[in-house]
């Protein structure tokens, strides 16, 4: 029983630090020099790919380790937690694709439009360097700091969305704009998915969290 036992905390730990590691590799697809329009996209899938079965490997061990129910209550809540954001990381994985994909588009010709993207990303980057220091010290105060940076991150998109609305006169170059405004959707919807790993780590913690962010 005690070998079977610590058998059980090797996987669950070798799960854990896969998903963090997931994170760490998508902090890195959203790397500038990663969806830049020099950056071929293969390169882009090569590397998600890697952070994708990174996660779903880590979850595929989670998996094992909850079904027979055998887990303590609280570490039933870590292991429910990391199985989410196994989830998660492969939502993210596919936001970084259109992300590298939209790229290959002109940028905006506004300079506001620019400097609200730049800003975006860097916060992006940030939420998810924030997830996953939040899951690995389970830390609710750091899980608090991804809502208020989520809602600045929420407000510069609605800002380039208002910019893509006055442009539909034609007076700026609407497929830049357009393609702004989605590139800005996918970095919101990242925001919102390590909101979600941030509030798994309340959960874990305490057994409450906020409502979702994301559908994931």
């Amino acid at each position: 029983m005690a070998e079977t036992e610590r058998q059980d905390e090797n996987v669950f730990a070798l799960a854990e630090r896969d998903i963090l590691e997931a994170l760490a590799g998508v902090d890195a697809l959203l790397a500038p020099a990663n969806v830049s329009r020099t950056s071929p996209g293969l390169k882009m899938i090569v590397a998600e790919r890697e952070v994708r079965v990174r996660a779903r490997a880590a979850g595929d061990r989670l998996l094992a380790l909850l079904a027979p129910d055998s887990l303590a209550h609280d570490q039933q809540r870590l292991g429910l937690a990391l199985l989410h954001a196994s989830h998660v990381i492969g939502a993210m994985c596919d936001e970084c694709v259109d992300l590298s994909r939209l790229a290959a588009l002109p940028g905006p010709d506004d300079n506001e439009v620019a400097a609200a993207l730049a800003s975006m990303r860097k916060l992006c980057r940030s939420q998810v360097r924030t997830a996953a220091k939040a899951l690995a010290k389970r830390s609710e105060e750091r899980a608090a700091r991804l809502h208020p940076v989520h809602a600045e991150i929420e407000a510069l998109n609605n800002e380039i969305g208002g910019h893509g609305r006055v442009a539909e006169d034609g007076a700026v170059g609407y497929q830049a704009l357009g393609s702004a405004v989605l590139t800005a959707e996918c970095l919101t919807r990242v925001s919102e998915q390590a909101v979600d790993i941030g509030d798994d780590v309340v959960l874990a913690v305490k057994g409450s969290a906020r409502a979702r962010q994301s559908p994931v």
